[in-house]
């Protein structure tokens, strides 16, 4: 979340007091000319003779909830010169028009000293905004996404998971199916590393693994051992993975240094049916079932859908998300998930309208990843309900959390 103001250093104070003063003067200028705040971008252009884009600044720079929020939209000094001449041109003040010319000089060199350059300035402010705007996260996310495809040598179109979860026959655990997709995935160094690590579960205190057994989806895959690959739903030329050379909980493969993903990308799914010790109810070392989604790839979108029995909801409550840094549980982590939580608000929708609409752009066989899946468990779609959350750009390395409160 965005620091409060008590936690913030005295750099970020003093540049906090700059921006409330420079946006103060600004709505003093424009108050005085048009005599409150009723005015449009086009009436400055008219009233000031400056050219539309600057005003827009102006207006967003006088609008805005929070003073951080001023600092993308920031204008050069030539262009505030500009502004500020034009007031007094038009009878504001000469006072008025050099003192906002001086706070914003102000801002400028606090800023500069705070983040080493305009764009590092722009950075900064970005998280300490109380007032937090989607559309400035989406577009660091994505600069992210450029930069890290760089950094890590890998990248792919869209990440996709699918966890079906069901009551097992003895009425007192869950028995469930996870799916993890890769689409489109492109290799950029032929040495950069790609891992794929098999399905786990522990309990919440992260004392262990828990006694839980994994059978392939695709039973062509029976004997294999994980992780099982649906080859459906797999492109051609999909890679041969290497075991590590030492062994590790949980179980991981490795993409080898070669052409593979590199001459062309590869879409990949793999997944398990998981039967065994899933408590149903909550106990003191269970309160959750917990999805965990690592993501350690950059990719332009994650989908990550739960058909969840009806069953197995309480009452109206519903399936919550959150996004941390690099959660491990089998590490015993969860007791930094506050601290570690990253500032990305996603929502949780309810999918209502059949399975027709479980498509998206991107990837148009969605509807048969659920038919394979239900259709291995044994499953009727209709006793589910079906949840999906979506991130645009999602930062890597995180992991995307989905909390199901489990039966009292």
């Amino acid at each position: 979340m965005p620091q409060s103001l008590p936690q913030m250093n005295q750099s970020s104070e003093s540049i906090r007091t700059a921006l409330e003063s420079l946006r103060e003067n600004v709505r003093n200028i424009l108050a005085a000319q048009f005599g409150g705040a009723n005015f449009r971008g086009i009436d400055i252009v008219s009233q000031f003779h400056i050219d539309l884009k600057l005003a827009w600044k102006i207006i967003r720079i006088s609008k805005a909830n929070d003073p951080f929020e001023c600092v993308r939209y920031l204008p050069g000094l030539g262009g505030w010169d500009i502004f500020c001449e034009a007031a007094k041109q038009i009878g504001i003040g000469t006072e008025l028009a050099d003192r906002t010319r001086q706070s914003f000089i102000q801002v400028k060199e606090l800023g500069l000293a705070w983040g080493g350059d305009a764009r590092g300035f722009e950075l900064l402010a970005a998280g300490l905004a109380r007032v937090s705007d989607p559309r400035v996260g989406l577009e660091h996310r994505k600069n992210h996404f450029s930069s890290g495809s760089y950094v890590w040598g890998i990248r792919a179109k869209s990440l996709i998971r699918l966890d079906v979860i069901h009551p097992a026959p003895d009425g007192r655990n869950i028995e469930m199916a996870t799916v993890r997709g890769f689409v489109d995935v492109e290799r950029l160094r032929a040495d950069a590393p790609w891992y794929l690590e098999v399905p786990f579960c522990v309990d919440d205190l992260a004392s262990g693994p828990m006694d839980v057994r994994f059978e392939p989806i695709d039973l062509a895959d029976r004997g294999r051992g994980a992780p099982f690959l649906l080859k459906r739903l797999c492109s051609d030329g999909v890679p041969t993975f290497e075991a590590p050379k030492r062994e590790r909980v949980p179980r991981v493969v490795e993409l080898p240094i070669g052409s593979v993903g590199v001459e062309c990308g590869f879409t990949l799914f793999h997944g398990a049916v998981c039967r065994g010790t899933i408590p149903m109810y909550r106990t003191p070392e269970n309160e959750f079932a917990s999805l965990m989604m690592k993501i350690q790839t950059p990719c332009e979108r994650i989908v990550f859908d739960v058909l969840l029995h009806k069953d197995l909801i309480i009452g109206d409550v519903l399936p919550t998300g959150s996004m941390f840094s690099v959660l491990d549980g089998w590490r015993g982590q969860f007791s930094h998930q506050n601290r570690d939580r990253i500032p990305i608000d996603y929502e949780i929708k309810e999918v209502k309208s059949g399975k027709r609409a479980v498509g998206f752009e991107g990837f148009g066989r969605m509807e048969e990843l659920h038919d394979s899946t239900l259709a291995r468990g044994g499953w009727d779609r209709k006793v589910f309900r079906h949840f999906r959350a979506e991130i645009a750009y999602p930062p890597v390395p995180s992991t995307m959390t989905i909390d199901i409160p489990l039966l009292g």
